[in-house]
């Protein structure tokens, strides 16, 4: 990791922001409340953006592989996928849905909770994320 400090956080947070946006905005609609996915604007202290996903064709494979490419010279951060779709009783926590790195995707996606259409979707060079006893998962 590069040396961190603050104005650097803020600096790539904010080229990352618009960068993410733009990725996503071919796809729909950027809302909190009924749009298509929220990207989570509120910096957090580590270098993590969060994306969260409304509809469900957003899981798209080319979709997904669009905004890990968003990450291309910026090894230290992550955008971390969740689903929130209340009308169909779907919720994926951050935690629990997609890890997107520069040179990976880690897959923690419960496909259970998904309709059978979107359960088989598969990320081009992704991994699972690592599980360690009663299902507590390992920082990837």
């Amino acid at each position: 990791m590069r040396e961190h400090t603050e104005e650097r956080l803020e600096k790539e947070w904010k080229e990352l922001y618009e960068r993410i946006k733009a990725v996503l905005q071919p796809y729909g609609e950027d809302d909190i409340d009924g749009g298509d996915f929220y990207v989570v604007d509120e910096i957090f202290e580590s270098y993590v953006h969060q994306v969260e996903m409304h509809q469900l064709d957003m899981l798209q494979p080319k979709v997904i592989k669009s905004l890990q490419g968003v990450l291309a010279g910026y090894p230290d951060w992550e955008i971390e996928i969740s689903v929130s779709i209340p009308k169909a009783k779907i919720s994926i926590d951050p935690g629990e849905g997609l890890t997107l790195r520069d040179d990976a995707i880690i897959d923690g996606l419960d496909r259970k909770l998904l309709p059978k259409k979107y359960r088989d979707f598969v990320y081009e060079g992704s991994r699972p994320r690592r599980k360690f006893g009663a299902g507590i998962f390992a920082n990837d």
